[in-house]
């Protein structure tokens, strides 16, 4: 199974994985290869994948997901505009081939689980929360429900993921 990541027109991540779980708007989504067709949105969260048997993960904003078998997109047509690296045979490795399933992921912005301070991930949950409870108009309450789904990913994407 193919997850393409993309934000804007930029490819993000392209991983070879066994297994993603999706942050959907509906509650969290967990694809595997051979998956039926599906379409949904995503909300702020962490975007989980297994890669060769171990775990990683994403912090994600709003966006779509798309997971489809054979599907095809314009990365395999504008390689020039996405793919990075000229190197034929990662090329090979990633475009999908007939009968892959493919999760394409369409992101305002992604955040790479490695790249997140600990400290500082676990200071802005606090203070996302604490903001939350506080809250006294539906706007204030709309904003602080994103920016807590957003800090709590974040702070998730700082320990191990692990489903054991």
């Amino acid at each position: 199974m193919k997850l393409y990541v993309i934000v804007s027109t930029k490819l993000a991540k392209m991983v070879d994985t066994e297994h993603v779980i999706l942050p959907s708007t509906t509650g969290l989504v967990g694809v595997f290869d051979n998956h039926s067709t599906l379409v949904t949105g995503l909300e702020p969260g962490l975007l989980v994948y297994n890669e060769n048997g171990k775990w990683g993960s994403l912090v994600v904003s709003p966006g779509v997901a798309i997971v489809k078998k054979g599907y095809t997109f314009s990365l395999a047509e504008q390689k020039k505009e996405y793919v990075f690296t000229a190197d034929v045979e990662l090329e090979k490795k990633y475009l999908p081939k007939p009968n892959d399933t493919c999760v394409v992921v369409l992101v305002k912005g992604v955040e790479f689980a490695d790249t997140i301070d600990p400290d500082q991930a676990l200071a802005e949950y606090t203070e996302a929360q604490i903001k939350l409870a506080n809250v006294t108009t539906k706007k204030e309450r709309i904003q602080a429900k994103y920016n807590e789904k957003l800090a709590r990913a974040r702070y998730k994407a700082t320990k191990e993921v692990s489903f054991a």
